[in-house]
């Protein structure tokens, strides 16, 4: 091969490296972290839709249907097991920084566009939650593919509006679509006057993509009788969550962008993102407000129109950690900032002379050096635990006995011993009583045994939540007690409805 076919595939190798790694990685947490609650969600969400249950109406599902199917699909490729569900959301993940990678080479040359993934790949290395953010991300960044396509064509604004469909059932968030009404609107503007009937066709055929996908999905949902149900869960439990959105919250999600004083440089990282993005939104936004249509027409390109789209989403991205602002939020939302960044200081760098330009570099290779020192084994705002380097090579963690969901799963002795005992406990009832209800936020627990019926939706259980998405819940499960049909598993003595049956205790009333 020669010299010059390698440099020019050099970046494409990279980028592969760190998505093939990221994928290995998300394994790997999939096996060694011990959130229950989360993890156990969308498990158990995958699994019973898996058993035929109707999606809304028998499974709780908060943040999208097209999740739960493709990781319900995950089980039947990898196994029916928890770590399917982290495989396939690792799968996706690297699937957004290569696809991220496909969207930066339209605003800068190879090398740039892969330094801009392995900055994407440093600052959140692996999947921490097998959650909706990233399949929805995924979907976005195709759509976007096809919005910035050259040259346009109806068939690709059709298939954005497809994929943009898939974004909002993988997630059911309407933020992403702001900006790309502000892309619409940014080429209109520019667009001749001949060609300004053919813009709308194109964004009429977005709408027929978008509307298809979801038309279909909701017409599924009315013949299984759940579209109340879905308006619960997608939209009404949004009230479960307005404590959250408090002046005082707003405030320090403004404080977290502005003053990101923390010990990990990734969210300093996503403030310099933030307004890096917004110079240029409002750079390109000035220009059109200023009404000066005629020059706008003459400077604006297909560059500017990238970069508009780009920066757009990224700020409208940080609405997704409005209520809690975190790493693996922004990175599935405002992660195309990098590009942005890396764009900016390749503007920069061109204003210096060489040896400034050096000075200029510094600091950026010591960025990297940072992200990749502090990649694994260190707690940072990227990890939900950081993995203990001890324990991954030695024989302490071991799976639990004879259960298959945590099949893969490694634990030390004391949580593995906790599981299998109480898998061993809940099962000792199976043919003495008919249901099981789970007061506790370990979502495993209900699934632990196959033997009963569950009247729970949610493999958990919050008072709070029930009485707005399922009001009848309490009467059925206080109905159970009093006729003495339910197991109950609680994570403390006090506060239990009188007629139960505890497990894992030695009271049994």
């Amino acid at each position: 091969m020669k010299k010059r076919q390698l440099t020019t595939i050099l970046p494409d190798i990279l980028v592969a490296i760190c998505c093939i790694t990221s994928i290995g990685f998300s394994i790997i947490e999939s096996r060694v972290n011990t959130d229950a609650h989360h993890w156990g969600l969308m498990y158990a969400n995958a699994a019973d839709l898996n058993r035929g249950l109707i999606p809304y109406k028998e499974i709780f599902i908060q943040y999208g249907y097209l999740t739960t199917l493709i990781q319900s699909l995950s089980l039947n490729i990898f196994g029916n097991t928890v770590v399917s569900v982290g495989i396939i959301t690792g799968v996706f993940y690297s699937a957004n920084i290569y696809l991220s990678y496909c969207l930066w080479r339209k605003i800068l040359n190879k090398w740039p566009s892969a330094l801009s993934s392995v900055l994407m790949f440093l600052v959140h290395g692996y999947i921490i939650y097998p959650w909706s953010n990233y399949f929805s991300y995924t979907f976005f960044l195709i759509s976007l593919l096809f919005l910035t396509a050259l040259p346009q064509k109806r068939y690709q604004y059709l298939l954005a509006g497809v994929f943009f469909a898939l974004s909002f059932l993988a997630r059911q968030s309407i933020f992403p679509l702001a900006p790309i009404y502000l892309y619409f609107l940014l080429i209109y503007i520019a667009s001749e006057e001949d060609k300004r009937k053919l813009h709308i066709i194109n964004i009429g055929m977005f709408h027929v993509g978008m509307v298809g996908i979801v038309g279909t999905f909701l017409l599924y949902i009315f013949r299984e009788s759940a579209f109340e149900d879905w308006i619960n869960q997608s939209f009404v439990i949004k009230e479960f969550y307005k404590g959250f959105l408090t002046p005082k919250v707003l405030l320090n999600f403004l404080r977290s962008i502005t003053l990101p004083f923390t010990s990990d440089g990734r969210l300093s990282l996503y403030s310099l993102v933030f307004f890096n993005a917004l110079v240029i939104f409002s750079r390109i936004g000035f220009l059109v407000g200023s009404k000066k249509i005629k020059e706008f027409k003459e400077q604006v390109r297909d560059l500017d129109n990238a970069l508009f789209l780009f920066s757009s989403v990224t700020l409208f991205g940080y609405l997704q950690s409005l209520h809690i602002y975190e790493i693996f939020r922004l990175q599935s939302s405002s992660s195309l900032g990098f590009g942005l960044l890396i764009f900016s200081l390749c503007k920069l760098s061109k204003r210096f002379e060489q040896w400034q330009r050096i000075a200029l570099v510094v600091p950026f290779v010591s960025l990297f050096l940072y992200l990749f020192q502090t990649l694994l084994f260190h707690q940072t705002s990227s990890v939900y635990n950081p993995w203990n380097s001890a324990l991954l090579v030695t024989h302490e963690l071991k799976q639990p006995e004879n259960i298959e969901m945590l099949r893969n799963k490694m634990y030390d002795e004391k949580t593995r011993i906790y599981y299998q005992t109480l898998a061993k406990t809940i099962s000792s009832y199976d043919c003495k009583l008919e249901y099981l209800v789970n007061f506790t936020k370990n979502s495993y627990v209900p699934l632990l045994s196959k033997s009963f019926e569950r009247v729970q939706r949610s493999p958990f259980y919050d008072g709070s939540l029930s009485n707005i998405v399922f009001k009848d819940e309490q009467d059925k499960i206080s109905q159970l007690f009093i006729q003495g049909k339910a197991i109950l598993i609680t994570p403390e003595i006090t506060g239990i409805p009188e007629n139960y049956r505890l497990s894992g205790n030695e009271a049994d009333k």
